[in-house]
């Protein structure tokens, strides 16, 4: 059997190739991002269905979106440090600083 090329040996390649030949460049871009089946695409809209609860109704499509966002890379989410994510978020507003103080 012939070798297969890794994300990274395409991503590599693709970045070589923009140059020479854009057009073979996003037909790999395409490629890369193209789902192999549409598991992906039905995940997704099984959870957002899940997301859908009566409370849908009060929250704005952009929390519904993050919400989405959150739930699809939870696993990615457990992995982050929360001292420091909850640090990034009070400093990124003067009035949440000047309520939990700076650290």
């Amino acid at each position: 059997m012939g070798h297969h090329p890794t994300m990274t040996e395409a991503a590599s390649l693709m970045t070589t190739l923009g140059d020479l030949l854009p057009e073979v460049a996003k037909l790999v871009k395409l490629g890369l991002t193209a789902p192999a089946t549409s598991c992906t695409a039905e995940r997704s809209f099984s959870l957002l269905k899940r997301l859908k609860t009566y409370l849908r109704s009060t929250m704005s499509q952009a929390r519904l979106n993050h919400a989405a966002i959150c739930a699809t890379y939870s696993q990615e989410l457990k992995t982050l440090d929360r001292a420091e994510l909850v640090r990034e978020f009070v400093s990124r507003s003067t009035q949440r600083t000047n309520l939990f103080g700076a650290q």
